[in-house]
């Protein structure tokens, strides 16, 4: 409201150098004055300055809200029926007060997607909006003026209903007892058949609902007389053919990937996530001996794994002839002296000079 709208210049938003101040002139900066406010950003401006001075006070719900907006659009004439909100006609309004540039430069525009936030605002609440979408709504709808103190306070008026609290009536009515009773034989006659619970509700899903929601005592103490002693043992798993296989696989890998030095870090999880069975390795390792001793053999360390990036970077320094500093090499191999181990510091000192002689060779 005091300096107008921005004006551009050719100084980038966001420069690489992000350290350097670059002074306003007339070769980076526009000498024109800035453009006056116009009606829309006007009354923009006069709706954040009332929300942002409104006192400290509880929001209201989003019960409140959902039954706030839909008697707004009833005042509004934009009902279909006796509830339904005409979703058309509130577009056809917004459209009516708000110019379409204004709406892209505020991100507003997407006003006839089925799951944009101008149908939303007017459904139920199930999330907080924007203070421009309740702008925008509002001042579409309600052909008056004004305030947010005034629309705050009429939305905690809504009333609210304890939709959230209310229960279903059990049912009461007990059944016959001889319907019970020739459920109760039906049901033991069929765990007799199947010798299993399991399959027996497979067989008669609606008996075993029934005696559940009718007889649930009887039928929940005679269920644990059929239920299995002890958990049938599965097939026996040949860990020896299992750990042959395994590092068959692990080998083969490591062939096809020894030479490549771009690769993440072979970490003992890395290995793991190359093979089918990840979860087995990893919870059957002290059955899986072959196995662990390619993890231990081949699996790197954090100084290894730093030391094949410094090598990837010096073998391009050397066939590309070009001599690199050592702050040149840790940058492309990100890395940094805070973050190098001894064990890649020493590699790299001695590499570096051996690189070096080289590339100079080489040159001369």
């Amino acid at each position: 409201s005091k300096h107008g709208t921005l004006a551009d210049s050719s100084v980038e938003y966001r420069p690489n150098s992000r350290h350097d101040f670059i002074a306003p002139t007339p070769h980076n900066c526009n000498i024109n004055p800035q453009g006056s406010v116009n009606e829309d950003n006007r009354f923009l401006i006069s709706k954040i300055s009332e929300l942002l001075s409104l006192a400290e006070q509880s929001s209201p719900t989003f019960e409140q809200w959902t039954a706030f907006y839909h008697g707004l659009a009833r005042s509004s004439n934009c009902i279909r029926g006796s509830k339904h909100i005409d979703h058309l006609r509130i577009l056809e309004k917004v459209e009516n007060r708000w110019s379409l540039e204004f709406l892209e430069t505020n991100n507003l525009h997407r006003l006839n997607s089925e799951t944009g936030w101008l149908r939303g605002i007017f459904r139920k609440h199930r999330k907080s909006f924007s203070y421009l979408e309740h702008i925008i709504a509002i001042s579409s709808l309600l052909e008056q003026e004004w305030t947010f103190e005034e629309i705050i306070m009429q939305v905690k008026s809504q009333k609210t209903t304890l939709s959230g609290k209310i229960t279903k009536a059990k049912n009461t009515i007990k059944p016959d007892s001889e319907l019970v009773k020739s459920n109760r034989n039906l049901w033991l006659d069929l765990i007799k058949e199947q010798q299993s619970i399991k399959e027996a509700r497979k067989v008669n899903k609606a008996l075993y609902a029934w005696l559940y929601r009718n007889d649930k005592t009887w039928f929940i103490n005679t269920n644990k007389n059929y239920h299995q002693r002890h958990i049938p043992k599965g097939f026996t798993v040949d860990w020896q053919k299992r750990d042959s296989e395994f590092v068959r696989s692990l080998i083969k890998i490591n062939d096809h990937t020894c030479f490549d030095l771009t690769l993440p870090r072979k970490s003992k999880k890395w290995w793991m996530n190359q093979t089918d069975s990840v979860s087995m390795i990893e919870k059957n390792q002290d059955k899986l001996p072959l196995v662990s001793a390619f993890l231990n053999r081949y699996s790197e360390d954090v100084s290894n794994y730093q030391i094949r990036r410094l090598s990837q970077i010096l073998i391009d320094s050397i066939l590309n002839n070009q001599t690199l500093q050592r702050w040149e090499i840790l940058r492309l191999a990100k890395l940094s002296d805070e973050r190098i181990t001894p064990e890649s510091s020493r590699f790299l000192e001695h590499a570096y000079s051996i690189a070096n002689k080289r590339i100079n060779k080489v040159s001369i």
